[in-house]
């Protein structure tokens, strides 16, 4: 596919339904962490929602990463008329991004994720939290079980924080014991994660977890 590079900008396109979506040039600055490899592969866009300005980046293959807005920096750029958009499946995936930053409950389990690039041990868990839905929750012991690794829960964490897709695969739901709020490795830490909780109506400590098969 003929996408645009890293380095260039997108503009505005209108996704399957008619729907505007403005895109924002990527700032340097949130993607200053990327390897070079990483850039050059993918192509990526950024984008406004209510929580701030997105970057999301993708390959022939689906979306490679979610990049979440940073609350301790200004990230940003004006909008601009033109370019090229995003391929269709990418498309759905920020407006249902758009959608959920302002309150909507929405469904991200049917993205194409591009998983080339994670550890294939990690894949289970990743497929295995996509069963989350929007308002529930679940903790490391249990996503380990379901992703049939029981007592793995430090592994768990691992992959929590290498996620590269961040609400797209809900690492935010995934609680400590107790339903303690726990870490979150995206901008913002754990205000990011009590946020985005909040958005979906939970409140740490006060439901009770809910993993699709181990209820």
């Amino acid at each position: 596919m003929g996408h645009d590079r890293c380095d260039h900008d997108s503009r505005v396109a209108r996704d399957g339904g008619g729907t505007v979506i403005h895109f924002i040039a990527p700032s340097p600055t949130p993607l200053a962490f990327l390897t070079p490899d990483v850039v050059s592969r993918d192509s990526c866009t950024s984008f406004p929602t209510a929580l701030g300005v997105c970057t999301i980046l993708w390959s022939d293959r689906g979306v490679t990463r979610l990049l979440l807005p940073d609350p301790d920096r200004r990230t940003g750029a004006a909008l601009s008329e033109a370019t090229a958009a995003p391929p269709s499946e990418t498309m759905r995936c920020i407006a249902r991004l758009q959608s959920y930053f302002s309150g909507a409950a929405v469904d991200f389990s049917d993205i194409t994720l591009d998983f080339e690039r994670v550890d294939p041990g990690t894949v289970p868990i990743y497929r295995a939290l996509r069963r989350i839905g929007w308002g529930q929750f679940t903790t490391y012991g249990q996503l380990a079980t379901a992703a049939g690794r029981p007592g793995a829960a430090r592994a768990i964490g691992v992959a929590m924080a290498g996620n590269p897709w961040p609400v797209i695969v809900p690492c935010h739901r995934v609680l400590a014991a107790g339903a303690r709020l726990g870490g979150f490795s995206a901008p913002g830490g754990a205000r990011t994660k009590e946020r985005l909780l909040m958005l979906e109506r939970v409140q740490a400590g006060d439901i009770q977890p809910a993993l699709p098969g181990l209820l």
